[in-house]
């Protein structure tokens, strides 16, 4: 590469380190973003980490969640023999967050800008443009980590494939390639599966066009390059994928429940319900938000000074309204709740209608088409009929849920077809005339939305959502009513003030282009001006909410790891493995106290179908909450409410401990049998009931078991006994001692996934037990019992992971070294 290309180059690195340190200085002098999802990440994989730190190794399995269930879902420990993701996840620990996230986001993107040849300030500009889109500042501070680097690798990997298709075939490859791998890398599953949606348009459309032009022989050696290094690209990631759509089968997210649906309960045919998948569904009219950041009031907590400050301070003071207006629930769309809007940026989107009119490249209609594709998937339920059928007939789609984040695609194909319009006028390529008539008709369209849906937003809009009822009671009492009302105002005074600066923005960017036409402005007027624009812009949207305020002292943050009381007093106990349930918490949606115990509850989005199905009908706190179920999971103690926001620890003295032997089998027909004969009274219902299931007395397995359990099983030896000897979470080793042949029932979570038991070193079938857990056929006499888990795929694709990490940066290099004879120095230098 000449030295042209390396200054150019290096120019853009300064940059993109200088904006991406200002907007994380506080992470540089000591302060943490205190994100929800990377504290709940650090609770749920803290075992697992610590257990990797102590004994190396990858770990398969934790405890400290839903009485158990695979790791690798959340934590990869050594990577599975992928280390680009050891190198990658590493860098981003080590270096203050999230600078390198941010940084990532740039250097992707200028990749993708790279590749189609743009003026070296008009790459720069748009990839400030797509690294500055409020989602993914917001995605930063929320600790959506992996989404947001999938994001930005997709970006990169669409450059590899723009630059196979513009015939510098090595270098795409290379590219493409290490794209792939990253993208992969980042396990993103959902953001993987909508960049291959987007190829799917892509290849459909480029299909198109070559064979009307009748090009299909060169197309030929482009499909090669893309297919070997797309190939190649899946290595490095191809274990832990395979791992995670194994176990994928067996959750929430693509497993399939057994039981019969009871009253209103819902249960999706093997993947999300349909209810909980489509709940963060874009309202139609919020997709403006692209354009007018506050047209819906932006996040559920914005600082705003506005009518409630004013209210505030009039009857509680200023003190009181400045903290009170930092938090205003100014989001009112259809969303549950909402972190900030998803802003493309109003100068972008004017560029990219513009674009429409102006760009001949067959790209513009891939581009166009995947654009309204994934907004359309953004609006989730709110258009059903397109939604829902995709919902119920695309392979592997109903394993996801939050359909807005199908945005994330058009947000960096919006400033690709933006930024190619402004590169392409300013170097004459586009004949003035056309220039001078679609930049008066995106004007009038652009600038007539903003104006008629912001600026008047008033006049079509209530700006009154679904939560303003619950908001009402939480504030309670005569002032209730009057802050809404404020409240309301602030929504419309928003709206309106980002409605009028949207507009002038456009404006700005329509006149600066009107007068470069005119021969008033030369091309680097423009590109300050607009770059600017377009920066400031961004940068200010991006600052609402990353900024200082979304930053805390390190201090603080480590006492949100701190033991409560109730947590140290549990911990006194040295038992390596019992379990905890918390009546203090959102039982089944906080991860936090799995950082100190093994838990019945926690929080995890694919959590396991079958225990899953247990808390619904056997563990739902004040309802069913199963004593004798408690008891068979091994729960030890119950922390519960002592009033005050006090906590109290109770013991279980019925927990049943790790294994015991059942004197009787239950056998029973199908799922809702087994179910039903769990059933045992309430926890805290001290009513004595007869007949109910004791799991001491009986165990409860299916027929379709009962051919593994050699003979019956209807006594039991009062001296028999099965106690846990090592406790490890891919290895959990037993001694047993009977006179008599038993069944030995074992509070660990049945998983078919990769669980192996063995009696003496000989193995031995599983047998699903209680519906959740795991039970062996045992002979008499005195025996060692071990649980190992051995992944069913891991053994064969390990190997080719660690093989793809060496093809991918043998590809990468080789491929940027052949890139040099396809003349790309030569192409870029004169683009540039």
């Amino acid at each position: 590469m000449n030295t042209s290309n390396l200054k150019q180059h290096g120019i853009a690195l300064i940059i993109f380190l200088a904006i991406s340190f200002v907007l994380c200085l506080p992470a540089f002098q000591g302060k943490v973003l205190q994100s929800h999802d990377n504290m709940s990440w650090k609770y749920m994989s803290q075992e697992a980490m610590q257990t990797y730190e102590q004994q190396g190794g990858s770990i398969y399995w934790s405890n400290s969640m839903f009485s158990g269930m695979p790791s690798y879902t959340f934590y990869g420990g050594a990577g599975y023999g992928n280390y680009l993701a050891t190198v990658l996840f590493k860098t981003n620990d080590i270096l203050p967050r999230p600078f390198f996230l941010l940084f990532i986001g740039f250097i992707c993107f200028y990749v993708l800008a790279s590749s189609l040849r743009w003026n070296q300030w008009i790459r720069i500009i748009a990839s400030t443009a797509f690294a500055l889109s409020s989602y993914n500042p917001i995605l930063a501070i929320a600790g959506h980590d992996t989404k947001f680097l999938a994001i930005a690798f997709a970006a990169m990997s669409l450059g590899g494939i723009i630059y196979i298709l513009n015939n510098q075939h090595w270098k795409g490859a290379a590219i493409f390639t290490l794209g792939t791998a990253l993208l992969l890398t980042s396990a993103h599953m959902q953001i993987i599966y909508y960049t291959l949606m987007m190829y799917v348009i892509l290849g459909i459309s480029m299909l198109v066009y070559y064979i009307a032009k009748k090009q299909t022989q060169g197309l030929v050696k482009k499909i090669i390059f893309i297919v070997l290094a797309g190939i190649i690209g899946i290595l490095p990631a191809l274990s832990s994928t395979i791992l995670t759509k194994d176990y994928s089968k067996y959750s929430i997210r693509g497993g399939k429940s057994e039981l019969t649906p009871i009253g209103d309960e819902k249960k999706q045919d093997g993947g999300l319900d349909k209810d909980y998948a489509f709940s963060w569904s874009n309202g139609i009219g919020e997709t403006f938000c692209v354009l007018i950041p506050r047209l819906y009031g932006g996040g559920s907590s914005e600082s705003y000074k506005g009518e409630t400050y004013n209210l505030v301070a009039e009857r509680a003071g200023e003190d009181q309204a400045e903290n009170f207006s930092k938090n205003l629930p100014l989001y009112w769309g259809p969303q549950p709740f909402l972190s900030g809007p998803i802003y493309f940026g109003a100068i972008v989107v004017f560029l990219f209608v513009l674009s429409v009119f102006l760009i001949r490249s067959p790209h513009k209609w891939w581009i166009v088409i995947s654009s309204v594709f994934f907004i359309l998937l953004s609006v989730g339920k709110h258009f059903s009929a397109f939604n829902y059928f995709l919902f119920d007939h695309l392979p592997l789609f109903n394993n996801f849920r939050t359909p807005s984040m199908a945005l994330s695609i058009p947000m960096f194909l919006f400033p690709v077809l933006g930024f190619w319009a402004l590169n392409d006028i300013l170097n004459g390529k586009i004949a003035k005339e056309d220039v001078l008539k679609y930049l008066k008709i995106s004007t009038l369209i652009v600038g007539g939305i903003v104006l008629v849906v912001g600026v008047f937003s008033g006049m079509f809009l209530d700006f009154r959502g679904d939560g303003d009822g619950r908001l009402l009671e939480q504030l309670g009492g005569s002032q209730a009513q009057p802050i809404l009302d404020a409240i309301i105002e602030d929504r419309k005074s928003a709206a309106m003030k980002d409605g009028l600066r949207s507009l002038f923005l456009i404006m700005a960017t329509a006149a600066t282009l009107w007068f470069f036409m005119k021969e008033k402005l030369k091309a680097m007027h423009v590109l300050i001006i607009v770059g600017l624009l377009s920066t400031i812009d961004l940068l200010s949207i991006a600052n609402r909410y990353l900024n200082s305020d979304a930053f805390t002292d390190k201090d603080l943050a480590e006492q949100a790891v701190q033991p409560r009381d109730v947590d140290a007093q549990i911990l006194q106990d040295k038992d390596p493995f019992y379990r905890v349930q918390d009546f203090t918490i959102n039982t089944y949606n906080d991860a936090k106290p799995s950082y100190f115990h093994k838990m019945v509850g926690g929080y995890h989005p694919a959590k396991l179908e079958i225990y899953q199905d247990l808390i619904e009908r056997q563990l739902t706190p004040g309802a069913t909450n199963n004593s004798a179920v408690y008891n068979m999971l091994n729960t030890k103690y119950f922390i519960v409410p002592a009033g005050q926001g006090k906590a109290q620890v109770i013991p279980n003295p019925n927990a049943c401990g790790n294994a015991w032997f059942v004197p009787s089998l239950q056998y029973v027909n199908t799922a809702d049998e087994e179910m039903k004969a769990l059933n045992a009274p309430n926890l805290f219902d001290t009513t004595h009931v007869d007949g109910h299931f004791d799991p001491k007395k009986t165990a409860i397995v299916r027929t379709t078991f009962k051919a593994q359990i050699p003979q019956e099983i209807n006594s039991i030896d009062s001296s028999a006994y099965v106690k846990l000897n090592k406790y490890g979470l891919n290895e959990l080793q037993y001694e047993s001692s009977n006179t008599q042949d038993g069944f030995a029932v074992f509070s660990d979570i049945y998983y078919a996934g990769g669980w192996v038991a063995s009696i003496d070193g000989k193995e031995s079938p599983i047998i699903r037990t209680n519906y959740v857990l795991r039970g062996l056929f045992v002979p008499k006499g005195k025996h060692n019992i071990t649980f190992t888990l051995k992944p069913h795929t891991l053994n064969a694709t390990k190997p080719l992971s660690m093989l793809g990490c060496v093809l991918v940066l043998a590809l990468f290099g080789f491929g940027l070294f052949q890139s040099r004879k396809e003349g790309n120095d030569r192409m870029d230098s004169a683009n540039g």
